[in-house]
């Protein structure tokens, strides 16, 4: 049986090293491995602990997050909380020792031969971190009839963070009259878990992190991550955004990640809004209009409008994000076949933050607003900044109106920049329009 391997970057060429927290940090090592016992001496490989047998993690709850990390990706990759007569841990797994393993049992796996872990001709240790959380051996059963193949894991982005969006009815198009252009739409992404659709306590998680800037990522997508030696057969899929431990990727300068590594940020977003007639209304209440300012009219709620048709923002925000179990027209993960590489793809959408609701399922429904963001610029200095978005409340403004669904937000929308960080929680998907649950919630 093979339990995977990993390749990590070998396809992703122009990676520097990363920061390094690596630990159990917040959303950083999302899928870390604590207290798994060694083998008692002279069991080897072939020892089994059915109490250790269970996907054994710790991991420090998000703020963010309603629920703790370790139940959303328990949830996420499906772990079924019993033990296991099968699975394995390979690669630069951590290992912890117990104080008292229990003693084994492998009655429900006989007969077993117990084997070592074999090695993909394609795997470096050395450039990537793979975890199996299940259990600490290798063990086989049922022969060697057991093909496998590899899984090859590249990133990929909407047309909406390359292209933009237009104004118009159509499509994606903002449909109150605004335009939207992206210079830079820097994401972290990585950890990638599969499990074993028949036995999902088999889990494998390769723990690279990148920070790569969307709008360089070629159409046919970006390979970051590759997993050998997997069971040939039907695997759930699971994702992850977070910056901390990553690596920065050639598309990415070095003050932008040191920026984006500071501030703990998982997306780092700079682009400009543009309408030849294009107002902001600033909530009266709020605004800070420079002394001379001639307005233009006013909005239905009597704020005053002023002129403003380019309006620039830049969006550093920590929206860390565990997507899954992931699936696309129905079917879970992927399939894999014996001696043969399965590409998939994890998709960042770019016009979630135009979102007029958090939709589950399709995205059909939807409508693309902008005009709530450029009533957002109090003091019309051309400029939508955190701090304004901060001192925000939707309820301040007008434009968020019956038009908007905000029920099933996967954080609370306790002001207008939380909205911001809750839409980017949402940007994640999988094989382009596929759906992943965020953190294990649905959505």
């Amino acid at each position: 049986m093979g339990a995977g391997g990993a390749g990590g970057n070998e396809a992703g060429a122009g990676i520097d090293g990363g920061a390094t927290d690596g630990d159990t940090n917040g959303v950083p090592a999302l899928f870390a491995l604590a207290e798994v016992p060694a083998a008692p001496r002279g069991k080897g490989v072939g020892w089994l602990d059915g109490t250790a047998g269970i996907a054994s993690v710790l991991l420090r709850e998000e703020a963010t997050m309603k629920r703790g990390v370790s139940e959303v990706v328990l949830a996420a990759v499906g772990i079924l909380l019993r033990p296991s007569p099968r699975g394995a841990r390979r690669g630069r797994a951590k290992n912890r020792r117990a104080s008292s393993p229990a003693r084994p049992k492998i009655s429900s796996c006989l007969p077993c031969r117990a084997t070592a872990p074999s090695r993909d001709p394609g795997d470096d240790p050395m450039r990537t971190k793979l975890l199996a959380l299940t259990l600490p051996a290798l063990v086989a059963c049922g022969g060697d009839d057991v093909g496998t193949g590899r899984l090859s894991v590249l990133l990929e982005v909407e047309d909406t963070i390359t292209e933009g969006l237009d104004p118009g009815s159509a499509g994606e198009n903002i449909t109150d009259g605004w335009q939207v252009r992206f210079d830079d739409y820097l994401v972290g992404i990585g950890e990638i878990a599969v499990a074993f659709a028949t036995d999902p306590t088999l889990v494998i998680v390769d723990e690279s992190r990148f920070v790569v800037d969307l709008t360089q990522v070629p159409a046919s997508g970006l390979p970051l991550w590759t997993i050998g030696g997997l069971d040939e057969g039907r695997w759930q899929f699971a994702y992850a955004t977070a910056t901390s431990g990553a690596s920065r990727h050639e598309s990415v300068s070095t003050a932008d990640f040191d920026a984006m590594v500071a501030g703990d940020w998982t997306y780092l977003i700079r682009g400009t809004m543009s309408r030849a007639d294009g107002l902001s209304c600033p909530p009266a209440g709020k605004a800070t209009v420079p002394m001379g300012t001639v307005a233009m009219g006013m909005n239905d709620a009597g704020d005053p409008c002023y002129a403003n048709p380019t309006i620039t923002f830049e969006i550093g925000a920590e929206a860390g994000t565990v997507y899954g179990p992931c699936e696309i027209d129905g079917q879970p993960g992927f399939s894999i076949t014996r001696g043969t590489t399965q590409s998939v793809t994890t998709t960042i959408h770019g016009d979630h933050l135009f979102f007029n609701g958090f939709p589950e399922g399709a995205e059909g429904g939807v409508s693309r607003l902008a005009q709530w963001f450029a009533d957002c610029d109090l003091n019309l200095d051309g400029t939508v900044t955190q701090a304004e978005l901060e001192s925000l409340d939707l309820s301040d403004l007008p434009e968020v109106d019956e038009r908007f669904q905000l029920g099933s937000p996967p954080i609370p929308l306790t002001s207008v920049w939380a909205y911001v960080r809750a839409q980017l929680k949402t940007q994640g998907h999988f094989q382009g329009e596929g759906e992943c649950p965020v953190d294990g919630l649905g959505g």
